[in-house]
């Protein structure tokens, strides 16, 4: 189980495509998230729903080589879309 702090419980699928970079003091991971909405997502309830979206991880590294913080972003409106919690926008 995976829970961000957006309060989302999505069970993982484990089958990524990762592209990953490394840029001295960061490093930076574009990967495809898969899992299923089996918990409460914020105000959503869980609807067994299988999602899949685009990711990205940054994370920072000491002068050590040491961890020292990362971030998480993710496409939201595209989960919310597949879990149908909100409509997709209208095609203009």
């Amino acid at each position: 189980m995976v829970e961000y702090n957006t309060g989302a419980k999505i069970k993982p699928q484990h089958r990524l495509s990762i592209r990953g970079f490394d840029f001295c003091d960061k490093a930076v991971t574009l990967f495809t998230g898969r899992g299923t909405n089996d918990g409460d997502f914020g105000e959503y309830p869980a609807t067994g729903t299988k999602i899949e979206t685009p990711m990205c991880e940054v994370v920072y590294f000491n002068d050590d080589g040491k961890l020292t913080a990362g971030e998480l972003y993710y496409d939201l409106m595209t989960m919310l879309m597949q879990l149908g919690h909100i409509k997709e926008p209208a095609k203009q």
